[in-house]
């Protein structure tokens, strides 16, 4: 009798664990596909801003030696910053329910980074019938860089953990202002087919996402 026993819960053991595996060999395929899907997606849309011709425009030298005097009035020694290419990209102005606040302006943003690893951002107005642009924010983000690319892993991490949709996601970067948090920051908005959105604040060193409700 105690033989059956003990071969009865060897038995069960033995399929506890191979379905265990089984379940963990099928699901991780699924996990790994998400998260490329999620990385492609948002890539793509986030960095939009580097086909336009404000790109072009602001790789002018004179164009450039503007952007670095705002950058050196605001640091007060950052005169020689060098720029992130790769992190340009469109940015919107956007209220607590993700409306753009300027919708005649065309806003873009570029980090910077300097000696002694330090970072920080532009963000200007591009008028393309003149051509010119203005100053609309210089901030010094040190020690953090607000990329997407350089954080996507982090970023990753935590957006594969909510339910939006990895086929139809989409990010956008938004200088937003929270009324219930009372401060403006630049920070990640995602969206997807589905209409959910949520925001990761490049503040947060942790880079959390938060599924953000609006008035519809």
């Amino acid at each position: 009798m105690k033989k059956s026993i003990v071969k009865l819960f060897f038995c069960v053991m033995v399929i506890f664990l191979l379905t265990a595996c089984f379940k963990k060999t099928i699901s991780s395929p699924i996990e790994e596909d998400n998260a490329d899907l999620l990385t492609n997606a948002i890539m793509d849309s986030y960095y939009l801003g580097q086909d336009s011709p404000a790109y072009d425009y602001f790789h002018h030298t004179s164009i450039q030696r503007f952007l670095a005097m705002w950058i050196k009035n605001e640091t007060g020694d950052i005169n020689q910053p060098i720029w992130q290419d790769d992190t340009f990209t469109k940015i919107d102005y956007v209220d607590a329910d993700l409306k753009v606040m300027y919708p005649d302006q065309q806003l873009y943003c570029c980090n910077f980074s300097y000696q002694n690893n330090r970072y920080g951002y532009v963000i200007f107005a591009y008028n393309a019938t003149d051509p010119s642009i203005t100053n609309w924010e210089v901030k010094e983000t040190t020690p953090y860089s607000y990329d997407l690319n350089k954080n996507i892993n982090e970023i990753r991490d935590h957006l594969i953990k909510t339910d939006i949709d990895p086929d139809s996601v989409q990010a956008r970067c938004i200088y937003l202002y929270d009324t219930v948090q009372k401060r403006a920051d630049q920070a990640i908005e995602f969206t997807d087919g589905k209409g959910d959105h949520y925001i990761c604040r490049y503040g947060d060193p942790e880079f959390k996402v938060e599924k953000w409700e609006i008035d519809k």
